[in-house]
């Protein structure tokens, strides 16, 4: 009798044991998990500040990663494996960072553009804008052309050594058009930007207003220069002379691109347009008479060319009484005689990997620095 009793309450215990350790032990499992996962966010973590701390002496078009994955070291010396990061530096697990800035030849590449889903032409006669980027009123968009080569085991040296190999342009297109799904929203296809005299937007009495501002820096035996618009207009006329460099209200639309080839004069390209001298600080730099082909085969180094809107986008009062304003532009860059440019973002990548767990954490930091704010041109 007390051996069955015995039994009974050693049952009853076993199955008291049984069942608090089926319901605890999902949790206790669960917590291994966690732990897992928040070494593996870490590793992530620290891997993209270390890939942060790569670009403080680096430029646009710099490629690299460093860390481990498994037993395997890549990249910088100070990068590679250490028992200091316990259980990321055990069986197998990983903690590495990837910077990716270079991209195709046009910008934005094919189904990459930024402008708005909802702002996106779905029709047939235009090219899609998923394929064009946007360009607003409070923005400016560089474009460097210099690519870093600077080797990924130097990656935390001094910028001294910074290996930057020029871009070896034959030329840029442009193409700068109204967002065509705005456009048949205010009044159908035909809407054209304003150049009539009541809707003279700048006050200057030309009708033909500047509407982009185009800009090219660069570096040429040691000197700075830049190249600016020139300007030839008739105010008694109101008229824009042949040999004006300015991105007009009549260059935005679907059938023209802006080219910056072996001429002075990116709107035109008959060479009876280009004007005798481009307009070019300092006025007396070498670079006073060249074309942009020349340009850009003999800058030295730090070139770039910009972009950005100088004045508003209204509607033309024949086909819209209520003259409204177009919010942005799209554009399309393409660089020619090149494989490769530097794309407007370091894409940064910090990965941590712990047992079943990968955390990837991606920043997108701008390449150029340069903003609105510091785009103050005068056109003369």
């Amino acid at each position: 009798m007390l051996i069955l009793l015995a039994l009974i309450i050693v049952s009853i215990g076993g199955a008291i044991v049984f069942t608090v350790y089926s319901l605890f032990n999902p949790f206790i499992e669960n917590m291994g998990d966690i732990k897992n996962y928040n070494i593996a966010y870490y590793g992530a973590i620290s891997s993209l500040e270390r890939g942060n701390l790569a670009l403080r002496y680096r430029d646009a078009g710099f490629e690299g990663s460093g860390g481990w994955t498994g037993t395997t070291d890549f990249g910088p010396n100070s990068d590679h494996l250490k028992n200091d990061y316990g259980r990321l530096a055990t069986q197998n697990n990983s903690m590495y960072w990837e910077i990716k800035s270079r991209e195709g030849i046009t910008i934005p590449s094919a189904g990459d553009g930024n402008v708005d889903l909802a702002l996106q032409y779905t029709g047939t006669t235009y090219e899609h804008s998923k394929d064009y980027n946007k360009l607003g009123y409070n923005m400016i968009e560089e474009f460097i052309l210099t690519l870093d080569d600077t080797n990924e085991n130097d990656a935390y040296s001094s910028s001294t050594t910074s290996n930057k190999n020029i871009v070896n342009l034959d030329g840029i297109d442009a193409t700068f058009r109204l967002p065509p799904y705005i456009k048949d929203k205010f009044s159908g296809p035909t809407n054209p930007l304003c150049t009539l005299a009541d809707c003279d937007l700048s006050g200057d009495g030309i009708d033909n207003d500047i509407v982009v501002n185009w800009d090219i820096s660069g570096k040429h035996n040691s000197n700075n220069f830049s190249l600016k618009p020139s300007i030839e207009v008739s105010y008694a006329a109101g008229s824009v002379g042949n040999k004006d460099t300015a991105i007009r209200e009549t260059h935005v639309n679907n059938d023209k691109t802006i080219e910056f080839y072996n001429s002075m004069n990116p709107t035109s390209s008959l060479p009876s347009h280009d004007p005798d001298k481009n307009n070019i600080i300092p006025s007396n730099h070498a670079f006073s008479g060249s074309n942009f082909d020349y340009i850009f085969s003999n800058t030295n180094e730090d070139l770039s060319i910009s972009f950005s809107l100088v004045n508003l986008l209204a509607t033309s009062v024949m086909y819209d009484s209520n003259n409204r304003i177009y919010p942005f532009l799209e554009y399309k860059i393409k660089f020619d005689g090149v494989s490769e440019v530097p794309a407007r973002f370091y894409n940064i990548s910090g990965i941590g990997e712990v047992g079943e767990y990968q955390v990837k954490i991606i920043q997108r930091k701008p390449t150029s620095e340069r903003n609105i704010a510091s785009d103050f041109t005068i056109l003369f």
